[in-house]
């Protein structure tokens, strides 16, 4: 028998408290390296961060999408990938330290910085807001140099809402994805400019 969209939503938020435990722990390890077995713990796992944070990053997507897809008044919220975040730049810094310079660092080096504040408008799929939404976007957002597609992605969910929103529907909210959730969106809205004004013309 098929998983049924409320099994698959459970499965989904017990992975995101395993992988939220385990950074959690790592956290917890960076505050205590002066213990020699948890300083070599501590190393060992650091490797794996990267690529927690990145399954927990696609678990909260893969939530908040499937949340939506259940009840349509539900709100995204990525408030614990802010945190998780927080938690990372922490045990990058304590790994930093704890790394000789005869050792070589496990990538990532870098922390993840937090989302540079934007100041955009939500959109709810409105006609008459669509033109200021998608001219903002575009030019803060979508052509901005300085973001990567995930980050893109990432403002597009955060400010979507209502019928803009079900648009995104189906579609994994990935980095590789952004491009064709946003060409979407943006066709999506072409379409009813259309019929619009073809309305508008016959009438």
């Amino acid at each position: 028998m098929a998983p049924t969209k409320e099994n698959e939503l459970k499965s989904l938020q017990g992975k995101r408290q395993s992988l939220f435990l385990r950074i959690q722990r790592l956290y917890n390890d960076s505050r205590n390296l002066d213990d020699e077995t948890v300083c070599k713990n501590f190393k060992i796992r650091y490797n794996t961060l990267e690529e927690t944070r990145r399954l927990f990053s696609n678990c909260i997507d893969s939530i908040n999408l499937l949340s939506l897809e259940l009840d349509s008044d539900y709100t995204p919220s990525f408030a614990e990938l802010e945190a998780v975040d927080e938690l990372y730049c922490h045990i990058v810094e304590a790994a930093k330290k704890v790394f000789t310079k005869t050792e070589s660092l496990p990538k990532p080096v870098k922390a993840i910085a937090k989302l540079p504040k934007i100041e955009l408008m939500e959109f709810s799929g409105e006609m008459s807001d669509w033109p200021i939404f998608y001219d903002t976007f575009r030019t803060l957002i979508h052509e901005n140099p300085d973001l990567d597609d995930i980050t893109r992605m990432h403002y597009l969910l955060g400010k979507l809402t209502g019928k803009a929103l079900l648009v995104c529907s189906g579609i994994q909210p990935t980095g590789a994805n952004y491009p064709i959730l946003w060409k979407a969106l943006v066709e999506n809205m072409m379409i009813n400019v259309f019929w619009l004004m073809l309305i508008c013309r016959n009438s």
